[in-house]
């Protein structure tokens, strides 16, 4: 199974089986489930999708584009044979996976291709660019609402 060493959100993302010499080519059918979980911490639904067969079925691939905000990208391989056999790769779980070049972890930003908020802040790279979302955060927004709150006049029964 050969997949980059990283995935970048909204760039496409190659996956790709080769079987060896001795395999049965001619029974068989390709698939792989993925999953992407994003910077804030929410896994997306698993998504199956076939695998397209070249070189007389040797070779199996399939390309997908991240979403925005991926942290990273679990998946996993199955080999469907003729004969009702079915081989998971890895044998359970999503033990395939590929981090992002830019997500957060613990707090920090990291990855090979991810800019500093102060290059975002100061200017040097968008934050469409960067794939950074600026927020409020749940405290933030709690405190504009109870703030919003005490404005509100309510008429006296």
């Amino acid at each position: 199974i050969s997949t980059p060493n990283q995935s970048s959100s909204g760039h496409p993302f190659l996956i790709t089986l080769t079987l060896g010499a001795d395999s049965d080519v001619q029974n068989v059918s390709v698939g792989w489930t993925w999953f992407p979980c994003t910077n804030v911490g929410v896994c997306k639904t698993p998504v199956e999708r076939n695998m397209t067969s070249q070189l007389n079925g040797t070779v199996w691939s399939d390309e997908i584009t991240p979403p925005i905000a991926l942290a990273y990208l679990s998946y996993r391989v199955t080999l469907n044979w003729s004969n009702g056999t079915v081989q998971n790769f890895p044998e359970s779980g999503f033990g395939g996976q590929v981090w992002s070049d830019c997500y957060i972890w613990e707090g920090e930003t990291n990855g090979q291709d991810c800019p500093t908020d102060a290059d975002i802040l100061n200017g040097r790279v968008s934050a469409e660019e960067s794939n950074w979302t600026p927020s409020v955060g749940i405290v933030g927004l709690l405190s504009i609402c109870l703030l919003a709150s005490r404005f509100v006049r309510r008429p006296l029964s």
